[in-house]
């Protein structure tokens, strides 16, 4: 066996025959403001059980 790969297939890819895609974002960031009221809604839940009333 030869230890070399075989390379005759990626030599001769022709990329001009993909197709064209858009790329779309399937999971992205949550802005700033969202989490200031995430971290707001938490730091309530915190002190309502902290505190008695």
């Amino acid at each position: 066996m030869d230890d070399k790969p075989n390379l005759t297939e990626v030599t001769s890819f022709d990329r001009t025959k993909l197709k064209k895609t858009e790329t779309q974002e399937k999971n992205p960031l949550p802005t700033k403001e969202s989490t200031y009221i995430v971290q707001y809604k938490l730091l309530l839940l915190y002190l309502s059980k902290t505190v008695i009333f």
